[in-house]
């Protein structure tokens, strides 16, 4: 406490000054700080004596190496050099061109063939760079070949054709009409679907010769009713009796017995999500019958996090702290620096009786 007094009318009044650690004159330094990274020391308080980690700031000095190439000649772009920092990587200034550019050394490749009628393609492709572009290969033109007949077919005539030699397409035909007519489809069944009570069957026709083909519907057969059975209740529906269709098993007639057989009821089971530092927590309810379930009784996050260390500065032993980068374990948040709890003493007890540690050789009494 302080005691404040007016040096008008001689009031005063206490007024609290905050605890603060006192610095020794010098600490420890754990991490160094870079030109961009900062560091850490710890220092004992020189009144209570407790260990104390205070942030390095970053120094913002660059360690410049001139003339540094920064990037390789390529096709289209000379060497680069600049002013870089040694430590981070920063740069200073422009960059400068030295040189020319390489140049593309372009390799050629028939990436699509020409055919009697469609073009081809040519692709040209840098074997440095992977800078490519494309030419064009004229279609060849079909190459007449001997004439020959075709029979004829259920839907055609026969005829005589001239194919391309290269292609085998059609160049030109002349068709034998009366004199070698069409055949005609000579159908034959060759598939069935069933019809069920509810949908419709298929008989599938098929010609012999080509293979072409047709369907005809089956109408559907309607259900046929079967014996009556009882369904017990569940949670939302009352108990009944359902008659089923003796084909197909499908409920056709269904008697709800209401009162005299009611519904059972949810039977909820509660369970508690806690809350983490992001995230807000609830209770889920489930009914233990049906798997039904509900979400109530929500609360905020607590934005109370869980450190601990994602890089180890100092290990701790038995007998003293470490220092660590902390980080939050549940939203993964960095936290800066802050203490490694001790390790706990590993006893081990000798012929004589004696309890001692196995790690930093203190003694206790049984």
């Amino acid at each position: 406490m302080k005691k404040c007094t007016c040096s008008e009318c001689g009031a005063y009044r206490y007024a609290t000054i905050p605890a603060s650690h006192v610095r020794p004159e010098s600490g420890i330094v754990t991490v160094e700080p870079t030109c961009v990274e900062s560091g850490c020391e710890t220092y004992n308080c020189s009144v209570c004596g407790q260990e104390v980690i205070e942030t390095i700031p970053a120094t913002g000095v660059h360690t410049w190496v001139p003339d540094t190439m920064v990037s390789d000649a390529t096709c289209t772009e000379p060497v680069r050099v600049g002013s870089v920092c040694a430590m981070c990587g920063a740069l200073n200034g422009e960059l400068v061109s030295v040189g020319e550019p390489l140049g593309h050394e372009y390799t050629s490749e028939i990436t699509v063939a020409a055919t009697c009628t469609e073009p081809g393609v040519v692709t040209f492709t840098c074997s440095r760079c992977g800078d490519s572009y494309t030419e064009t290969i004229p279609a060849t033109g079909h190459t007449e070949g001997e004439s020959k007949y075709i029979a004829a077919t259920c839907t055609e005539s026969g005829k005589y054709v001239v194919c391309c030699s290269i292609c085998g397409e059609i160049i030109r035909q002349d068709d034998l009409k009366d004199m070698d007519p069409a055949l005609g489809h000579e159908y034959a069944s060759t598939g069935t679907k069933d019809a069920t009570c509810t949908e419709s069957g298929v008989v599938t026709y098929t010609c012999v010769r080509c293979g072409d083909s047709y369907t005809e519907e089956i109408p559907a057969m309607g259900h046929t009713a079967g014996d009556s059975e009882y369904v017990a209740p569940t949670c939302t529906e009352s108990g009944k009796y359902i008659t089923r269709c003796a084909v197909c098993g499908e409920p056709i007639i269904e008697d709800n017995l209401g009162d005299i057989d009611p519904a059972l009821g949810h039977d909820y089971v509660a369970e508690v999500t806690e809350p983490t530092c992001i995230k807000g927590g609830f209770t889920t309810y489930t009914c233990s019958r049906c798997g039904d379930s509900y979400v109530a009784s929500e609360t905020k996050p607590t934005g109370t996090h869980t450190p601990i260390p994602a890089v180890v500065m100092k290990a701790p032993t038995c007998q003293s702290a470490g220092i660590g980068r902390m980080v939050c374990k549940v939203c993964g948040e960095e936290l800066g620096y802050g203490r490694i709890p001790a390790l706990e003493h590993t006893w081990v007890t000798d012929d004589m009786g004696r309890c001692t540690c196995s790690q930093c050789g203190t003694e206790k009494d049984d």
